[in-house]
C-alpha cells in the first residue's frame, strides 16, 4: 500500500471509530431515542450520525461529497454543546456549537489528504407533533467554518431519524 494511501486510510479509520464508538457513550435522549441517523443537503452532501454523551453534549459526525475548494469526500466529527433556544409544548429548539476534526480526502494523488480544525454552530429543532405521529425525525440547519490548509464553510441542512 502507498504510504499516501496507508495515511489516508488510518486517518478515515480514526474518524470512523470515533462516530461508531458514539452509541457507546450516550445517556440523553431526542424522542426518546439515543442515537439519530440522517443526511445534510449542503456542502458536504451526505450522511450524518449523531450521538448522545449526557444531557446538554452529543457527538456529531458526517460523511460526504464536498464541492467547496474542489470536488473531494469529507469526513467530520464534532463534538457539541447545546442551549435551549425556544421549549414550547409544540417545539423545541435548541442552539448548539462544537468543534472537532474534518477531513478532505482528494482522489488527485498530487494532493494530499487536508485536516481541518471544524468550528461549527447551528439550529437543532424537534416537533411533538411528529413524535405523536411516530415520526421521530429532527431538523437541523448548521454553518461551519474548517481552518487548516485555508479557510473554507460548511453549510448544510439535515434531518435525522432517532432510534
Amino acid at each position: 500500500m502507498r504510504p499516501v494511501l496507508r495515511t489516508r486510510v488510518f486517518h478515515f479509520a480514526l474518524l470512523a471509530g470515533a462516530i461508531l464508538l458514539t452509541p457507546t457513550m450516550v445517556s440523553a435522549d431526542t424522542y426518546g431515542s439515543k442515537l439519530g441517523l440522517g443526511f445534510m443537503l449542503g456542502n458536504p452532501l451526505g450522511g450524518n450520525i449523531k450521538g448522545w454523551v449526557n444531557d446538554n453534549q452529543a457527538i456529531d459526525g458526517g460523511i460526504g461529497l464536498g464541492f467547496l475548494g474542489g470536488e473531494h469526500l469529507q469526513v467530520h466529527a464534532t463534538y457539541l454543546w447545546h442551549f435551549d433556544a425556544v421549549n414550547e409544548p409544540s417545539v423545541d429548539m435548541k442552539f448548539y456549537t462544537g468543534v472537532g476534526p474534518a477531513l478532505d480526502i482528494k482522489e488527485n494523488r498530487k494532493i494530499p489528504t487536508y485536516l481541518y480544525l471544524r468550528v461549527s454552530a447551528g439550529l437543532n429543532f424537534t416537533f411533538q407533533k411528529l413524535k405523536e405521529n411516530g415520526a421521530p425525525i429532527d431538523f437541523f440547519v448548521e454553518a461551519a467554518p474548517l481552518f487548516g490548509k485555508g479557510v473554507k464553510v460548511d453549510a448544510n441542512l439535515g434531518a435525522r431519524y432517532w432510534f
